[in-house]
């Protein structure tokens, strides 16, 4: 998902205001105003190592500076009308200090040149309620649960990273309810969950797309009828259950009702003058 922001713009305009950026980087001064003006960038290939020089850009809308060697997002934080990032193929290692960026929608940060991407919670969960696309893709991910804060995420690439727990994986099912794109090729969950594809289509009623394939209507009522047969499955071993329950339980409060034995008639009469008879025996003695 792209925003052309910069549509009406010509490609003069364009190129002049990466110039302008470029001259920020190496230190240049420039006009505060003719920088206000600037909403979008394109800096790819263009060896950038910060993104310090674009804090003050507080009109930017789109940013795309794939292919460079950035190491951090911290300084675009508080660039509130940023909708735009791309940051693909550079050096970030960590997702982090970015709670101010009120209007992000699409962030895309694959193939970092790192050993592995790490998230910091709370930047994702200021991202939850506008973050609408999110590529992470080929960044030796192993755990996902983090991104189950993005509420209002629709399209979502994990693919060629290492996510294998699908215990953590439904923390991510529950959060990401919007969801209607999302590629987990080439995790080895996929491989470990042979009927992931049917699990996320029950989950997701939004989902359209899965792993670059799309959900037909004739699949999802296919995986409808199958849940359902399970249910009824699994109602019906709940009943045997609660019968066999309810059965043990009545013949437990039979057995604890049945009266304690007594001697028989003819015994006690014999208990009885067998005491008569030591009774009188002693009584005699005692005389």
């Amino acid at each position: 998902m792209s925003y052309p922001i910069g549509a009406n713009k010509s490609d003069t305009q364009i190129d002049q205001d990466a110039h302008l950026a470029l001259q920020l980087c190496k230190g240049i001064s420039l006009d505060p105003i003719r920088l206000l003006a600037i909403k979008e960038l394109h800096l790819q290939d263009a060896e950038i190592t910060t993104l310090e020089p674009f804090q003050h850009l507080l009109e930017l809308c789109v940013l795309y500076a794939s292919n460079n060697q950035i190491t951090s997002v911290r300084p675009l934080d508080g660039l509130e009308k940023l909708r735009v990032l791309h940051l693909s193929h550079n050096k970030l290692g960590r997702i982090e200090g970015i709670r101010s960026l009120p209007s992000l929608e699409e962030l895309n940060i694959a193939r970092q040149r790192t050993s592995a991407l790490a998230f910091e919670p709370d930047s994702i969960e200021a991202l939850g309620n506008t973050l609408r696309t999110l590529n992470a893709r080929g960044n030796h991910i192993a755990s996902c649960r983090v991104l189950s804060s993005l509420r209002a995420l629709e399209e979502l690439e994990l693919s060629e990273n290492d996510i294998d727990d699908f215990n953590d994986f439904e923390i991510l099912l529950a959060g990401i309810s919007a969801i209607t794109t999302i590629n987990l090729s080439d995790n080895p969950i996929v491989k470990k969950m042979p009927k992931l594809r049917h699990q996320c289509i029950s989950a997701w009623r939004s989902l359209g797309s899965f792993n670059a394939k799309p959900v037909t209507t004739a699949e999802r009522i296919f995986v409808s009828k199958i849940n359902e047969h399970r249910a009824k499955i699994k109602s019906r071993q709940q009943s045997v259950a609660s019968k066999k329950a309810t059965s043990k339980t009545s013949m437990d409060i039979l057995a604890a009702s049945k009266p304690v034995p007594h001697l028989p008639p003819y015994a006690s009469q014999y208990r009885d003058l067998l005491i008569q008879t030591i009774s009188n025996s002693r009584t005699a003695k005692g005389a």
